[in-house]
């Protein structure tokens, strides 16, 4: 009965990742894997990468121009401090 389940929901998740793929090219993915491991409240954002927020910005160049960039790390590395 274990082996069953475990193969639906394999061929469930298979599935599924299927879908997203289909549906999200790789900068949506990258985005929404970097909100979805870097962004993250729990314990006091442990899981915070500022590369990983800097890697979502390079994502809008016409948003963050090279100065734009220099300004978000320095206010990162601020911001993460404060909420930590």
């Amino acid at each position: 009965m274990g082996q069953v389940i475990c193969k639906c929901f394999a061929i469930s998740y298979d599935w599924q990742l299927q879908e997203l793929n289909d549906r999200f090219d790789e900068v949506n993915t990258d985005l929404l894997h970097g909100i979805a491991s870097c962004l993250n409240p729990i314990n006091s954002f442990s899981s915070f990468d500022i590369r990983k927020v800097m890697r979502m910005a390079e994502l809008y160049p016409d948003d963050f121009d090279e100065s734009n960039m220099s300004i978000l790390e320095n206010e990162l590395a601020s911001y993460i401090v404060d909420v930590k």
